[in-house]
Parts: C-alpha cells; sequence; structure tokens
C-alpha cells in the first residue's frame, strides 16, 4: 500500500482495499527501512484504520 514495490503494486493494494476485498492484515518487514516506509505515512495509517473498523478483518479469529 505504501508504493515501497512499484506504482501498479500500490494501485492493485488501493483497489483492493476500495473493494473491501481483504480479511487479514499483515506485513513483510525484512529490515527497519520497511517499518519506516509504513510508519511515516498518515494516509495509509487513516486507511489502514478504516479497514480495520469495518469489521471485516479476520485476523482476531486466529
Amino acid at each position: 500500500m505504501t508504493g515501497y514495490y512499484g506504482k501498479s503494486v500500490q494501485e492493485l493494494a488501493q483497489y483492493l482495499m476500495k473493494k473491501e476485498y481483504y480479511d487479514l492484515v499483515g506485513t513483510d518487514l525484512h529490515h527497519f527501512g520497511h517499518l519506516e516506509a509504513l510508519s511515516t505515512r498518515p494516509v495509509l495509517a487513516a486507511q489502514l484504520k478504516k479497514l480495520l473498523d469495518s469489521g471485516k478483518i479476520k485476523n482476531f479469529e486466529l
């Protein structure tokens, strides 16, 4: 969602979020740069909050 892996991946992630196709939320952190990319984007935080508030995310069922 951050664009870290390119514009086409970011656009697909945003499309999937808009269509509410997500069931689980996770990350693929391998180094501090990945964490920094996630933590410095307030728009991403707002999008993730909206997704979590939707009640459709099943992370808590695991």
